[in-house]
């Protein structure tokens, strides 16, 4: 009974994302899981404390990254964590990374989900009038703070290990009939690009 009151009250707070009071780092898995989904696509979830639906991801057992996984290259490791996100229904962007003095060995790189953040309000310019006008992209990707990422890590042998990797996401996934519109699923073929 309880579960289910917490499911009406995320329900009615509205959307999933874009509320930041409503943020939490830590997830319960033990206190309620359910499903949404449709076209035979399941999203499974799992709600936490204060009622957050956390996404999980279900694929292969043997495609989902682990901690102390090795890559030979930097290359590799992005590749393996885009064709994850690929298969999974959500894209990834690189960001943060630390290098040497040099700028020519990369220490640390991190890959997160692309709803990572918040999006930035931008103003616009004057227009002369004294008010501003609002003119943004127009984008159906909408960032809301998910907080899942994939960072990698040199080590002594020269070669990259997992040194973090958070699976939740704080928002729904795109379905199995959609995920062929994912920037790492829009691929150009040859006979494509000599049209």
């Amino acid at each position: 009974m309880i579960t289910s009151d917490l499911t009406k009250i995320a329900d009615n707070q509205g959307s999933i994302c874009g509320d930041k009071s409503r943020l939490s780092s830590d997830v319960s898995s033990d206190v309620s899981t359910g499903s949404t989904g449709s076209e035979g696509s399941i999203n499974s979830y799992m709600l936490s404390p204060g009622g957050r639906r956390y996404f999980k991801p279900t694929v292969d057992a043997s495609r989902i990254p682990f901690r102390g996984q090795v890559f030979e290259t930097l290359e590799k490791g992005c590749k393996f964590y885009t064709d994850y996100g690929a298969l999974s229904g959500f894209d990834i962007r690189k960001t943060t990374e630390k290098t040497t003095e040099d700028k020519k060995t990369v220490l640390l790189k991190y890959f997160v989900c692309n709803r990572e953040g918040f999006n930035d309000v931008d103003l616009g310019s004057s227009n002369g009038s004294g008010s501003k006008e609002v003119q943004g992209r127009r984008t159906m990707s909408r960032r809301c703070g998910c907080k899942a990422k994939f960072v990698l890590k040199i080590s002594s042998a020269n070669t990259y290990y997992v040194f973090s990797f958070v699976e939740q996401h704080n928002h729904p996934l795109v379905s199995q009939s959609g995920r062929h519109f994912l920037k790492a699923n829009r691929k150009m073929t040859v006979g494509l690009r000599n049209c």
